[in-house]
């Protein structure tokens, strides 16, 4: 279960840099105007869900449940571990987000 606990932390981490880096390129002054339309929101969740593929496909070992004592077939633990570095990164943005906004406010 401390090899479950390590992986989520790992997860968190690759979700923090994802996140950022998806931020950094769409907070450009240019790109900004267009992020209010739903369509451009859709597009950057789109750009992490496909980001957090590409990262999990890449690093082998960078499977939620390889390792630990659940037994799912690789395919599950791939599209599980994939969803969820995706699903944390947007909590890290919405998390982002209402830090911005709050901080907004109290100035």
């Amino acid at each position: 279960m401390n090899m479950l606990w390590e992986k989520i932390e790992l997860f968190l981490y690759l979700a923090l840099v994802i996140e950022l880096s998806v931020s950094a390129i769409l907070s450009i002054k240019f790109l900004d105007q267009l992020l209010q339309s739903t369509l451009t929101k859709s597009i950057k969740n789109l750009l992490v869900i496909l980001i957090s593929f590409g990262v999990v496909w890449n690093m082998k070992n960078l499977r939620l449940f390889a390792g630990s004592t659940i037994e799912v077939s690789h395919a599950i633990d791939f599209l599980l571990s994939a969803l969820f570095l995706a699903r944390l990164a947007n909590i890290l943005h919405d998390l982002f987000a209402l830090l911005k906004e709050r901080a907004k406010r109290d100035l």
